[in-house]
């Protein structure tokens, strides 16, 4: 709880079909949420497909709501130009191949390789010429970088910062399609997420389809206690849905498909915690992206995450990945069910950055690629009371169930680590490698697996009270 004061927001009611303009490039939606009260309300969307030339911005305590999968807010038709002329921080003028398509008032995103893309806004149409609502704040962008302007935007955003945030945002019952364009992956690690909640406090995106994305799907960032949930996010070039830099905020109940879908399968988590402290991510189903299922980590700490109940099955990579600097992260109940690597992967990864004091318990592993659960470097850390079995599918007897590789003070403790006669591909039930030692491997069941129940290296690892073979120095 971050204080006690209780915003009452406004009752007002509007209905967006009596602020239609076609002349507008938000058709009139914007008008309808710019004329709510400052104390806001709601604006209903009815259904219909609202093709859009600039996004919607949600101030606070407004709710923005549609009439369910039949109310779809998109883009108009893709439009992009090369610059002819490098930008610079200061520019109010464009000079581009072509305008065709681009109207005044338009938005469109400015991109060049290896450049913070920007957002801008269009005043007004020259042959070859756009003139900028507001000059460039900062950058540069080379024509020699392919610097180019496409209408990629974000359908719905907020535009609150950390030090004044929005609050009380609900985005609700819309379909939010990006209107992709089959084989072209220009600008998809980088190209906005088709919602983006930035610096906002107790708001929600629920009961949305977000869907046909050139960049990410759902981003919510520099904010707390926010929900994500119930939505379905599917076919996104990016990541599926995001929660960055946030505190105190769930992602639950929602399903993720084909994250990454077009792009060169190597991109694109279905959802991802990255720098927050505090986030709960629960009863989500994530399947078919090109990279992770799911993934935690953080350049500083992450701290406090909660993981349970979630499906990750049949993604690029990982079911789950630690990526570098979790610290007290829970993740229990999981499935994580035929990925292409590890059921789940990384953990303790990074050297001085590596996981600390995570605790993984009761999830289920089965048929994945590689190791049911891999550990790589950190200590401290619990793998408890799963079951983990019929792993390393893609080699089979290469990889073991568990895997500990130059990993200390590990506590491996009332797993159960074995295939299914007659089709063993678990090398060990549970497996030391490199330089890991001073770990706990107690009360496991590691028998039936191709070659033996458990091999460990470390001269001062214990093994107690297991079920298999053991073999050690």
């Amino acid at each position: 709880m971050r204080g006690l004061e209780v915003f009452v927001a406004s009752d007002t009611v509007l209905d967006a079909a009596d602020f239609v303009n076609p002349d507008s490039p938000t058709l009139g939606l914007q008008d309808a949420i710019d004329a709510l009260p400052e104390d806001g309300g709601t604006v209903l969307v009815p259904e219909g497909i609202w093709a859009l030339r600039r996004g919607l911005t949600v101030p606070s305590h407004v709710t923005l709501r549609g009439s369910g999968p039949k109310t779809v807010l998109t883009r108009t038709a893709h439009v992009a130009s090369r610059l002819l002329q490098t930008a610079r921080a200061g520019d109010q003028l464009l000079q581009v191949a072509s305008t065709e398509g681009i109207c005044p008032g338009d938005e469109l995103s400015l991109f060049a390789y290896g450049v913070e893309p920007v957002r801008v806004v269009v005043e007004a149409v020259e042959p070859t010429t756009l003139h900028l609502r507001e000059p460039l704040a900062a950058g540069e962008y080379p024509i020699h970088l392919t610097a180019q302007v496409v209408n990629y935007f974000p359908l719905v955003r907020t535009e609150g910062r950390p030090d004044q945030p929005v609050s009380g945002v609900v985005i609700e019952d819309l379909t939010l399609d990006g209107a992709l364009i089959a084989g072209n992956t220009a600008w998809r690690t980088v190209a906005p997420p088709l919602v983006h909640v930035q610096g906002a406090a107790d708001s929600i995106v629920r009961r949305c389809v977000v869907q046909n994305a050139f960049g990410g799907g759902i981003q919510v960032d520099h904010g707390h206690d926010n929900r994500i949930e119930d939505n379905r996010v599917e076919r996104v070039r990016g990541h599926g849905i995001v929660l960055l830099a946030s505190a105190d905020s769930a992602v639950c109940a929602n399903t993720v498909r084909w994250s990454g879908f077009e792009s060169e399968k190597t991109w694109g988590n279905g959802i991802m915690v990255l720098d927050s402290a505090d986030a709960r991510v629960e009863k989500n189903v994530v399947e078919l992206s090109c990279g992770d299922g799911l993934h935690s980590g953080a350049a500083e700490a992450q701290r406090d995450g909660f993981w349970a109940y979630n499906v990750s099955r049949a993604n690029g990579k990982d079911g789950f990945y630690f990526c570098w600097n979790n610290w007290h992260t829970v993740l229990a109940d999981n499935t994580l069910l035929g990925n292409a690597r590890c059921g789940i992967g990384g953990l303790g990864a990074g050297g001085q950055r590596g996981d600390r004091l995570n605790i993984v318990v009761r999830n289920t592993l089965l048929a994945n690629g590689s190791a049911g659960i891999a550990l790589d470097g950190g200590s401290l850390n619990v793998v408890r009371d799963n079951t983990v079995s019929g792993n390393s599918r893609a080699a089979p007897g290469r990889s073991s169930g568990i895997l500990l590789q130059n990993t200390v003070h590990a506590r491996v403790l009332f797993n159960r680590s074995s295939d299914e006669p007659p089709d063993n591909t678990q090398r060990f039930g549970i497996q030391e490698l490199g330089a890991s030692d001073l770990n706990l491997i107690v009360g496991n069941w590691c028998e039936p697996n191709e070659e033996g129940g458990i091999l460990y290296v470390g001269w001062r690892t214990r093994v107690w009270e297991n079920t298999g073979t053991v073999c050690g120095p």
